[in-house]
């Protein structure tokens, strides 16, 4: 952190769209901020915070910064919160498996197998095949996580699909079988994480944001302002809060089930991700 405060680098990324802050490379800073009360103490907080510094979140957020589509990350505090809360489901589990259905960069995928173990999976599902690419050239970059650190690259997959009603079989994986899935989108009740919650095992954590019934006036349509829930599928199958879920205010992108999309033309992406786009596009999950 205190190298990339004197380099400076962002003011250094010629052409870029957005231009963030250092403080958004700072993990240590997430204690202080609105996830703060979360992430002072406890195990859970610490392994979290520790994994999150494990990555190179400079690798993972520069083609964010150079085409400005901040849909596809999420804030420092937010990432750490959600690998906190999470992080139960992985104790004592012979392969901790986790899905990202939104995975954006891919950051979680990788702090997952950082703080999960050598044996822990992360896949990765994403409706745009440009977004999908980029997630996977990062988690495949040798410079993905800090010296020193092993990333086991072969637990990370990504799938171009429909986040919110994911193909079990072309993910690899059998229902009932996961530990922990990130839902990168907000939906307006739970029930539509009814196919998301058919992977998780019993006793398996999921973390989502689910729109508020009333929204401001002001409120674009493909956002809403939504609670960050922590659920817990029971033995009946049915999700249900936390009893420590802190419900915490949020503002999100909505999700809504789609077609997934392809390489756009013309795109900005080098051409060794675009071979990889490419054939993710061709073989959606």
């Amino acid at each position: 952190m205190e190298w990339l405060r004197r380099t400076n680098l962002t003011t250094g990324l010629k052409g870029a769209a957005f231009l963030p802050s250092i403080d958004e490379f700072d993990i240590d800073a997430t204690r202080h901020g609105k996830w703060g009360p979360w992430l002072t103490a406890g195990k859970d907080a610490e392994e979290a915070i520790e994994a999150a510094k494990g990555v190179n979140r400079w690798l993972f957020y520069e083609d964010v910064m150079r085409s400005g589509r901040l849909a596809s990350t999420a804030t420092p505090g937010m990432h750490v919160y959600i690998l906190r809360m999470l992080r139960s489901a992985a104790v004592n589990v012979q392969r901790p498996t986790f899905v990202d259905a939104g995975c954006g960069t891919g950051f979680l995928l990788q702090a997952w197998l950082l703080m999960a173990g050598a044996d822990a999976r992360a896949i990765g599902l994403e409706l745009d095949a440009l977004t999908a690419a980029q997630a996977l050239w990062h988690l495949h970059h040798p410079e993905a996580v800090g010296i020193g650190l092993a990333a086991s690259v072969h637990g990370a997959t990504v799938h171009v699909g429909d986040a919110l009603s994911p193909d079990v079989r072309k993910l690899g994986l059998r229902e009932g079988t996961v530990d922990a899935i990130n839902v990168g989108l907000a939906v307006d009740h739970i029930g539509a994480l009814e196919p998301l919650a058919r992977l998780l095992r019993a006793g398996g954590l999921m973390s989502a944001p689910l729109c508020k019934t009333q929204q401001p006036a002001d409120m674009p349509q493909d956002k809403c302002a939504a609670r960050f829930r922590i659920l817990s599928k029971g033995i009946e199958g049915t999700l249900s809060p936390q009893p420590s879920d802190p419900d915490i205010d949020v503002r999100f992108i909505r999700g809504m089930v789609s077609a997934p999309h392809s390489i756009r033309k013309n795109s900005q992406l080098p051409r060794p991700r675009q071979r990889m786009a490419r054939h993710l596009a061709i073989s959606p999950a």
